[in-house]
Order: structure tokens, then sequence, then C-alpha cells
């Protein structure tokens, strides 16, 4: 199918995903959805029976709930204030759920996140593009080091899953650009998944820092025209065994190059020019617009986050939260 075309039918079918849960998922007063009442319902049950296990889980779900708002707010509603706001919420809620799960796992003296690297990265990249450097620092360090601790006690257990190609991109793309060494050979990568798995990044690494404009043009198409590949919705009544691994499969993904995105932030943040307009369509909807005015403010004062802080160091004194 054409470029175009293929963005095109995402799009109308990202609406009628928007349409069909709306009232479930969102509505015109953000706190008023039927999903947000059962993620306070959680939270409030939590608090009340003083138990900090879901802690983590609560936060993540807060976290997905808030992006899956900021792309709302602006693909469908055309609320740019409003897509910010809600953008920094998820960053800010997945930073803390990660916190919270090293914390308490530095305290029990064993940490492991059960993150995937996709999981890492995805949310690395909000971090990166809301302006918040040190916090996204903190998580790259967490996903690097999961790779050097043989008793499965990394941050993702088994450093990574080799079908997420996007999350060693971007590991990669951030150790060129830190200086750092990064050695395949410590991750599951996905050259040696033997599934035959794409790794197209090869063909954009090596020039993640070039001057031509041109290039960087073209390896943007290469990128976006794998992501659309790739977003490909898994047959639910397929067993999981059978089912093709599509990393872009969630509706979050499906217009949200991500990985793209964090490749042009990068460049940015090292004094590189990237093109004012771009090639592909996919670079050209409201949800691969970069964010200009950061860094965003951060929501310290974010009421359901601090509750769930506030229990944690609770039954942790010693947390460093």
């Amino acid at each position: 199918m054409e470029r175009s075309q293929f963005v095109l039918d995402l799009v109308s079918k990202k609406d009628s995903f928007y349409r069909e849960k709306s009232d479930w998922i969102f509505s015109d007063e953000q706190n008023q959805s039927g999903l947000w009442e059962s993620f306070t319902w959680l939270l409030d049950n939590m608090y009340t029976q003083d138990d900090p296990t879901l802690s983590d889980t609560i936060l993540l779900r807060f976290a997905g709930w808030y992006l899956h708002y900021a792309q709302y707010a602006w693909a469908r509603l055309g609320d740019k204030a409003l897509q910010k706001k809600s953008f920094a919420d998820a960053g800010w809620c997945a930073y803390q759920s990660i916190r919270v799960l090293v914390e308490v796992g530095r305290i029990r003296g064993r940490i492991n996140l059960g993150f995937s690297s996709g999981d890492m990265m995805h949310w690395w990249t909000n971090l990166l593009l809301s302006g918040w450097y040190e916090e996204a620092d903190e998580i790259m360090q967490y996903t690097l080091a999961s790779t050097n601790d043989s008793d499965n006690q990394g941050v993702m257990g088994e450093g990574g899953n080799s079908l997420d190609t996007s999350s060693f991109f971007l590991m990669e793309l951030y150790c060129l650009w830190k200086k750092k060494p990064f050695d395949r050979d410590d991750f599951d990568h996905p050259l040696d998944n033997g599934l035959d798995t794409p790794f197209i990044y090869d063909e954009v690494l090596p020039h993640w820092n070039t001057k031509d404009l041109q290039q960087v043009d073209d390896l943007v198409s290469v990128m976006a025209d794998y992501h659309l590949t790739r977003t490909i919705e898994q047959d639910e009544d397929t067993d999981e065994e059978d089912q093709d691994h599509f990393e872009f499969s969630h509706p979050h993904h499906w217009l949200y190059p991500f990985e793209i995105l964090a490749w042009l932030k990068v460049r940015s943040m090292s004094g590189l020019s990237n093109p004012d307009q771009y090639t592909h369509p996919l670079m050209n909807q409201p949800l691969a617009e970069p964010i200009t005015d950061a860094p965003l403010p951060r929501p310290t004062n974010h009421k359901e986050t601090n509750q769930i802080l506030d229990l944690v160091c609770k039954h942790y004194p010693t947390a460093r939260l």
C-alpha cells in the first residue's frame, strides 16, 4: 500500500478507536472517564488497606492513560496545551513507577523490574522529549545496567526483548551520543535471535550525527517505513507462540514515531540541525510534531503520584523517593 494511504488508514483507525472507547477511556473532563475511575478506585483501595504492593503497577497504569490522553488531546481535540500537560504527567508517572520498583528492590536486596527494553526505552524517550535529561539519564542507566547482573537482578532480568528492535537502536544511539561503550554481545540482540528480525537501524547508527540534512530525511524515511510495517495488530485468537511480533502494534505507537523523535532530539541536543520538513507522511501528522518548548514543567504536585509515594515511604522509611 502507498505510504500516504497507509498513514491515512491508521489515522482513520485511531479516530475510530477514540470514538468507540471515549466514554470509557476519555471524557471532556479527564478525571471522569470510566478507566480513570477504575485507576483511582485501585489507588483508594490500596491506600485504605495501607498496602503499597500495587503502587508501581498503578503508577504505570496512570502513565499509560496519560499518554493516551495526550494523543487524544492533540489528534482529536486539537488542544496543544492539554497534550503537553498530559504528556508530562505520563512521563512523570512512569518515572516514579520505575523509581519505586528500584528503591523497593534495593531495600529488599533484589532489583528486578520485569520491564522489557521496549518499555524502558519508550519512557526514556518520553522523558527526553519532555526535556527532563537527568531523569532520562537515570532510566537509561537502569536499562544498560540490566545486562551486567548474572543473578537475574538487573532492571529487565534478561537484558531485554530481542524483538523490540527500536529499543536496541535507542540504547546504542545513547552510547554513541555519550561516548560510552556498547557491546551487542552483552544483550539478547535482534541480530542474534535466529528469527531473521530486520535491524534497519544499522543504516542509521553510523550516520546518527551526519550534517547532511538530505541524508537525515532519507534515514527518517527508512525508519518511518519500518515503523509502519510493524504496526499490524496481533490476532487475539492466535496462540501466542504462533504470533508474529509487531513492536508498534499498540494504539499508543501507531502514529507516534517515538524512536525517530528521540533520534532527532539527540541530534538537536548535540548541536546538529534537522530538516524543517520531512518527506515521509508519517512525519507530517500531529503525533510526529516535536515538543518545541521543553523542558515541560515537572508535575511535582501530582495528587495520585504523591499519594503513592507517601504510602511507599511510610512502609519503607529508607526509600530515596
